[in-house]
């Protein structure tokens, strides 16, 4: 049961880099630069540490993949690494 719930706890870690991503974006449609590259900088931590994470704790092994994390990991780091730097750059939306 332990092991599961740490393989468990590997995808909320994974998901919590969704959270940043979205929360760096909404920073960036405010206007709060500091607080965006915050959360770009802990997301970047996040999205960098988690895959050797769950190789470590052989997640594959002990949990199948939610639906559609391949495409959901895809779409974080879009949102991480293109829409919110997308803001940054053109603060207008155009």
């Amino acid at each position: 049961m332990f092991i599961r719930a740490r393989a468990f706890a590997v995808h909320v870690f994974t998901a919590a880099g969704a959270a940043l991503a979205l929360a760096a974006l909404i920073y960036a449609v405010r206007g709060q630069w500091p607080a965006m590259f915050l959360c770009l900088g802990i997301a970047l931590i996040v999205d960098g540490v988690d895959g050797s994470i769950a190789r470590w704790l052989k997640v594959a092994e002990v949990l199948q993949p939610p639906a559609g994390c391949c495409r959901s990991r895809s779409r974080c780091r879009r949102a991480s690494w293109s829409w919110s730097r997308a803001r940054f750059i053109s603060p207008t939306g155009r």
